[in-house]
């Protein structure tokens, strides 16, 4: 019963501390801008590798399936890239939330926060380079891009990363109460 008390005391804290450190999103965004840099700073190409990588098994999937079901590549190609783009951001957010509060004992409450809001905005930066493949694939494939649809495309990637922080603050409260929320995550989402 401790336990449970204990557990509803810090997801009350770290929801406090969620509105009051809301305000400081570009102080995320620039700790989640470090945490890339450190992340490939040691590679030639940097974090260019992982829209590569996603670049290649778009185009590899697209191709194979668009071909093996009989599909118009030129139509299946750039629908499959916005959705494996959107998948990949949404796995690696909430994979990585559900981790970001573990060994985080001897931090201020109010600072817990901090944490997954880094994630989701390293991960808001990552899903930016990866819209790149999404170009490519439009200028190979003859698609046109229209201001509407770029300015709800817009709106659209900025609603979705507000829900999947949200989500993300959510299953990393989860994620510190229940150690084994993490395998279980990421099993479900693969």
């Amino acid at each position: 019963m401790l336990t449970l008390i204990k557990a509803y005391r810090f997801e009350w804290l770290v929801f406090y501390a969620a509105i009051s450190h809301l305000t400081s999103i570009r102080r995320s965004f620039l700790m989640g801008k470090h945490e890339i840099i450190s992340m490939f700073g040691a590679t030639t190409l940097g974090a260019l590798w992982q829209p590569i990588a996603l670049g290649v098994n778009i185009f590899g999937i697209g191709v194979i399936f668009g071909n093996l079901f009989n599909l118009p590549v030129e139509r299946y190609v750039p629908f499959l890239c916005i959705g494996m783009i959107l998948w990949n951001a949404l796995v690696s957010v909430l994979g990585d939330c559900t981790d970001s509060l573990n060994g985080t004992s001897n931090t201020r409450y109010d600072e817990l926060i901090i944490y997954p809001i880094r994630i989701c905005a390293k991960h808001a930066l990552l899903s930016t380079l990866n819209f790149s493949i999404y170009i490519i694939v439009a200028i190979i494939f003859g698609k046109s891009i229209t201001f509407a649809q770029l300015l709800f495309f817009l709106l659209g990637t900025t609603c979705f990363f507000w829900i999947l922080t949200a989500l993300g603050i959510i299953f990393s409260i989860v994620g510190a109460v229940f150690k084994d929320f993490s395998n279980i995550l990421r099993n479900f989402l693969s």
